[in-house]
């Protein structure tokens, strides 16, 4: 579960839920950068951050747990299918978005970019023997772009078993 511990004494932040882990360290160590200052800009991140969490999550659980974390014998071919087919065009949104601009919030990277890279990272790792996702070209430059980040080593580059 994603926790957080932040401060000390009487200033100590205690939470969990990663999008609000994510909006609170971009807020706390990087106002105005990762953490926008312009409000239109800031809740068009929020906007997608949520879009993560409430549709874009639900969407490709059954086929991660089925592909990833479930035995083949004991597959179910019906949540895989119907899992893929809620979230292929949900990724042709995020293509289509990421067609106009470098990363999430523009052309500058920001607190959206990071659950969205987590979200993508976790269905580019299905296994290719199970599952052929489409090209989505603006998606693939975008993730590859935060790849190259020195921040994701580690995380985004592991490979999913």
């Amino acid at each position: 579960v994603p926790a957080m511990v932040d401060g000390e004494g009487a200033m100590t932040v205690q939470l969990f839920e990663s999008n609000v882990i994510v909006r609170y360290l971009c807020a706390r160590y990087s106002p105005g950068v990762l953490y926008p200052a312009a409000l239109a800009t800031r809740f068009d991140a929020e906007r997608w951050m949520d879009w993560q969490q409430t549709t874009l999550n639900p969407a490709g659980r059954d086929a991660f747990l089925q592909l990833v974390r479930t035995p083949s014998a004991e597959r179910n071919a019906t949540k895989i299918a119907t899992s893929i087919a809620a979230m292929e065009p949900l990724l042709t949104l995020l293509d289509q978005h990421l067609a106009q601009r470098s990363y999430m919030q523009g052309e500058q990277f920001g607190m959206a970019d990071i659950p969205l890279a987590c979200e993508v990272h976790r269905w580019w790792g299905l296994p290719a023997a199970d599952y052929q996702r489409p090209h989505y070209p603006h998606i693939e430059r975008w993730f590859a772009s935060l790849l190259a980040r020195p921040a994701a080593r580690g995380v985004l580059d592991l490979v999913i078993e």
